[in-house]
């Protein structure tokens, strides 16, 4: 019988250890790099600054927040899919 993780509230992330999963898997792949080439320290530190800022984020700002100040700074394109037309393109009715 498979064990059932019930979440706190809707939408809540899978926890792994103490921090999301969406923080685990950087910081993971972080430690796992920095053992294998000799540089625990650094690695070990940038870590723990990405767990710090992704969960200063997390608690103070809502979800997609950094996504759109980078889009509104002008540092990230919008993402066009079939809904929205290319804003580029003078013609739209031939």
């Amino acid at each position: 019988m498979k064990p059932y993780r019930v979440p706190r509230r809707i939408n809540d992330p899978l926890i792994v250890f103490f921090v999301t999963l969406d923080q685990f898997i950087p910081i993971f792949i972080a430690l796992i790099l920095g053992y294998t080439f000799k540089a625990a320290v650094e690695a070990t530190l940038f870590a723990f600054m990405y767990f710090k800022v992704t969960n200063y984020f997390i608690t103070n700002h809502p979800r997609g927040y950094v996504e759109h100040a980078l889009w509104y700074s002008g540092l990230m394109p919008l993402k066009l899919g079939s809904k929205a037309a290319d804003p580029l393109k003078r013609e739209f009715i031939k």
